[in-house]
C-alpha cells in the first residue's frame, strides 16, 4: 500500500494513480524539498515574503510580499499628502513584515500549521489594506473645485 501525499487515501502498488484524487505514485516517493534552516528563513525574511517561502510557503510569502510592499509604499505615498491615517496602513505592512519574519522561522522549524499567516488570513490582510488605501485615498481627494 502506498498513502497518497495530498489526500491521504491508501492506495495499492498496482494502481499508479489515486484512487480519490488522482496524485501519481511516483509523487508519493518523491522526497520533501528541503526547507531553509529557521535561522536561514529569518535572514531572507529581510525581503518582504522571501523568508516565508525559503520555509516552504511559496504562495504565501509572495502574497504577504506583495502585500507589504502595497502597504508600505501605498501608504507612505499618501502620508506625503499629510493625511494621518495612511500611517496606520504603513504601520500595519510593517507589522505584517513582522509577522512573515516570525512565520519563516517557526514555519522552518516546526512546519505550515504553526504560520499564522495562513491563506484565510493573507485575504483578510489584503481586504483590510485595500480598505484601508480605499478610505485614505478618497480623504486625499480635494474637495470641490478650483475656479
Amino acid at each position: 500500500m502506498w498513502t497518497c501525499p495530498v489526500c491521504s487515501t491508501d492506495n495499492g502498488y498496482d494502481v499508479e494513480l489515486c484512487a480519490v484524487c488522482g496524485t501519481s505514485l511516483y509523487r508519493a516517493l518523491d522526497e520533501p524539498e528541503p526547507v531553509a534552516a529557521p535561522s536561514a528563513a529569518l535572514i531572507a525574511a529581510l525581503i518582504p515574503g522571501l523568508g516565508m517561502a525559503r520555509a516552504g510557503m511559496p504562495g504565501e510569502g509572495l502574497i504577504a510580499g506583495i502585500l507589504i510592499v502595497f502597504a508600505i509604499l501605498g501608504g507612505g505615498a499618501i502620508l506625503i499628502s499629510g493625511d494621518l491615517l495612511a500611517l496606520v496602513t504603513v504601520f500595519g505592512g510593517v507589522a505584517l513584515w513582522l509577522a512573515s519574519a516570525r512565520d519563516a522561522y517557526v514555519v522552518a522549524g516546526e512546519g505550515s500549521q504553526h504560520a499564522w499567516l495562513q491563506p484565510r488570513v493573507l485575504t483578510i490582510i489584503a481586504v483590510l489594506i485595500l480598505l484601508m488605501m480605499g478610505v485614505t485615498l478618497i480623504r486625499a481627494i480635494p474637495v470641490g473645485g478650483t475656479a
